[in-house]
């Protein structure tokens, strides 16, 4: 049994065929069209599909940005904002012939992460991307939940400080407001931050005071959300993934959990990094089709 995955995302439409044993056995990646119009990036994703499809293959699963609804219409894109609105997975099955399935890039993550990578032998686990922007796949007792309307995981919007970070005209101070790539660095540069090319990455390791103060900030920010999940779901573990959670600062994360969680709820949560990088997308979205 073979299925075809695809990850699509701001930057990259990556396409893989997996066999039963999760072996990727060929990789196509073009850069995706982000800011072109919906037809554009439709057109990306169903010239990949057709580069790709074989005989062989049993289904089609999609990692995306953003999430479906109970209807299969494409809502909160991110990074490619003509889609929003449109019904993808009507789309999709009108064009392609074997069975479809599609899920949000962050319950790929953790579907991925829970069967093959840090996660694995957990029964209750988050995978929490920390990147471009903020999001949550769960898995709660083995199986991934969505919630009533597919929007479950969608933590960045959760209010962490009432109090704005004052960039980006973010009006609430929300998780992704506080701790996304983008908003660490506009945070440094609004407090007077001098490094060239900023990333959290490049902030994190600097001397200046300046960035010191930021990532002591964006620490104590990641803390206090991370901290508010174990309260509501006490999971097992939290895999990080996303280009932040590259950043070494593991054990200070550990630390700020247990400074802002109640102790029974954070003692026994394990932190962690991902091992699949960015495998994790479309190994998930592959699973969809192979893992039923």
């Amino acid at each position: 049994m073979k299925a075809l995955a695809l990850d699509i995302g701001g930057t990259k439409i990556e396409g893989v065929i997996v066999n039963s044993k999760y072996k990727v056995l060929e990789r196509c990646r073009v850069p995706t069209l982000a800011h072109e119009s919906k037809k554009v990036v439709l057109n990306q994703i169903l010239e990949v599909v057709e580069k790709m499809m074989t005989p062989e293959i049993e289904g089609v699963g999609f990692s995306i940005a953003g999430f479906l609804d109970d209807k299969g219409t494409w809502l909160n894109s991110p990074n490619i904002p003509d889609v929003n609105g449109m019904k993808l997975r009507k789309y999709l099955e009108k064009r392609i012939d074997v069975p479809i399935a599609i899920e949000n890039d962050a319950d790929c993550f953790a579907l991925a992460e829970h069967r093959f990578g840090a996660g694995k032998g957990t029964t209750n686990m988050l995978g929490v991307i920390w990147g471009t922007g903020i999001g949550c796949g769960i898995i709660i007792n083995n199986k991934l939940y969505q919630g009533s309307r597919g929007g479950a995981g969608e933590i960045g919007q959760m209010v962490i400080d009432s109090k704005k970070p004052g960039v980006h005209n973010y009006a609430f101070g929300d998780f992704e407001g506080w701790c996304s790539g983008p908003h660490i660095v506009a945070r440094y540069k609004k407090a007077g931050g001098k490094l060239k090319n900023a990333t959290a990455d490049s902030i994190h390791y600097s001397r200046e005071a300046v960035a010191k103060k930021q990532t002591a900030i964006t620490l104590e920010k990641m803390g206090t959300g991370l901290a508010n999940l174990c309260a509501i779901f006490n999971p097992d573990a939290i895999v990080l993934g996303g280009g932040v959670s590259n950043v070494t600062f593991y054990p200070e994360i550990r630390k700020a959990v247990k400074q802002y969680g109640r102790p029974h709820l954070v003692k026994n949560v394990k932190i962690l990094k991902n091992k699949l990088g960015d495998s994790s997308g479309v190994l998930g979205a592959a699973s969809l089709i192979l893992h039923k």
